[in-house]
């Protein structure tokens, strides 16, 4: 809603010329923030006739515009490594909703698709483990155990919820954490000493001890284990799926549609995942 919208866009104009005059490679993004805003004024703000650098604040699209066309080309810093020890963890316990418990699942079937695009399984590439939890962590797939794709969402998809051994219980989030750290720093678990150390978990909001759970993130996380956390359900808390991932870039949060009447990640999301799960910057701390 600018005052003079002429004087806005008279000024756009002029950004625009300096940025084309000092670098071959520039972006002018537009981010749209509350409820009161002018379409029309963003439309004619916009230098792309798609309108597809004009953005919402709700989503992660502009980060992922300006990463996917910046980083790789314009950060010296950054490389990718290519041999990664992945594992996911989830939270089975029938405390949980079964609408969440399923979303989960298929949260991670839908980052394993999308990583299917962009990296290969072997032994010296990327390797997938699985963990499983309720008061207790157990281990659903070692990570050299397989490296067919297609296998390793059989298996994660094929996980049942604890409906019987732990009733009502609460979720251990700190012990699973702590017990996937041995499956990715032990060679006799699979693991590689020159890999990258990834941890995918589902945060549900039914943690036994959220501080306990965030002091074994940031230990992880100085042992070079990149932690993402990825809220499913609508019984957690927002700091607490930040405060469980490595960084805020590494913490994401579900959406239910009604259509699928499921949980999911945006493709944005998704994108993102696969774009920094090998990517290292050697410039950034939690990178």
């Amino acid at each position: 809603m600018p005052t003079d919208l002429q004087l806005a866009i008279n000024g756009t104009g002029e950004l625009r010329a300096r940025l084309l005059n000092s670098s071959f490679n520039n972006a002018l993004l537009f981010v749209a923030f509350g409820e009161d805003v002018r379409h029309e004024g963003l439309k004619r703000l916009s230098g792309d006739p798609h309108y597809d650098d004009v953005f919402t604040h709700t989503s992660m699209d502009p980060m992922y515009y300006a990463m996917k066309r910046l980083v790789d080309r314009k950060c010296t810093a950054c490389f990718h490594q290519f041999m990664v020890d992945l594992m996911f963890v989830i939270d089975v316990s029938s405390i949980l909703p079964q609408e969440t418990f399923s979303g989960s699942l298929r949260v991670i079937n839908s980052i394993l698709e999308r990583l299917k695009v962009v990296t290969s399984l072997g032994q010296n590439k990327t390797q997938f483990g699985a963990v499983y939890f309720s008061n207790e962590p157990h281990l659903l797939m070692q990570l050299n155990e397989t490296y067919d794709f297609d296998s390793c969402a059989s298996r994660i998809m094929g996980i049942e919820q604890d409906c019987t051994s732990f009733r009502n219980s609460s979720t251990n989030v700190a012990r699973a954490l702590e017990f996937t750290r041995t499956h990715l720093l032990s060679p006799e678990h699979g693991a590689r000493n020159s890999s990258r150390k990834l941890l995918i978990h589902m945060y549900t909001g039914f943690d036994a001890n959220i501080t306990e759970s965030v002091k074994v993130t940031q230990s992880l996380t100085r042992d070079d284990i990149t932690i993402f956390s990825i809220g499913v359900g609508d019984k957690y808390k927002d700091e607490d799926v930040l405060s469980t991932a490595s960084s805020a870039f590494h913490a994401y949060f579900a959406e239910y549609t009604k259509m699928d009447q499921s949980w999911r990640l945006t493709d944005t999301e998704l994108n993102f995942i696969s774009k920094i799960y090998s990517i290292l910057c050697t410039e950034r701390v939690n990178a």
